[in-house]
């Protein structure tokens, strides 16, 4: 039974609701295809950009999974030092946490491996970035450059002078 003031809507009120949802999801649809149709507009920079920090973090991923530099900074006498005063400072907060922590990262290898990748993305981030950014931007000019060759070699008049020996 229908309550005074809860009264269903018309049929033709139904019909002019879902046709504004579904203008509505067909704007939205569109505009993001035009987002990944425009990946053509995209600056040179920021392809360069892209391609570079896509190969830092691969190959720094493979290196930490290949050479374990945790495991190496812990064999050498300095780093087994650096790492006793730091667990004991943690074992004045909340020792249980991090054990488990430190155990469950080092029993498979591409946990300690990500855990390695992740610590430093962190320590170089203030230097890796701005040298990726000027990497980018060197990358980009050199290619624009190469451009302008190879559009005046495909439009320079040639002379009718002989090749000097």
């Amino acid at each position: 039974m229908v309550e005074r003031g809860d009264e269903e809507p018309s049929f033709s009120d139904t019909i002019a609701r879902d046709n504004e949802e579904r203008s509505m999801v067909s704007e939205q649809l569109s505009s993001a295809v035009s987002v990944s149709t425009n990946m053509s507009k995209v600056g040179l920079k920021v392809r360069y950009y892209i391609a570079l920090e896509s190969t830092w973090h691969v190959l720094l991923y493979a290196t930490c999974w290949r050479y374990r530099p945790t495991v190496l900074v812990m064999e050498s006498a300095r780093g087994r030092a650096i790492v006793s005063r730091v667990s004991e400072t943690l074992t004045r907060w909340n020792w249980n946490t991090f054990s488990k922590m430190g155990a469950n990262v080092y029993n498979s290898q591409w946990k300690r491996a990500l855990a390695e990748w992740t610590i430093i993305n962190k320590i170089a981030a203030p230097i890796s970035f701005p040298v990726k950014i000027y990497m980018a931007h060197v990358l980009a000019k050199r290619h624009e450059r190469r451009g302008e060759e190879a559009r005046l070699k495909e439009h320079a008049v040639p002379s009718n002078r002989p090749a000097s020996a």
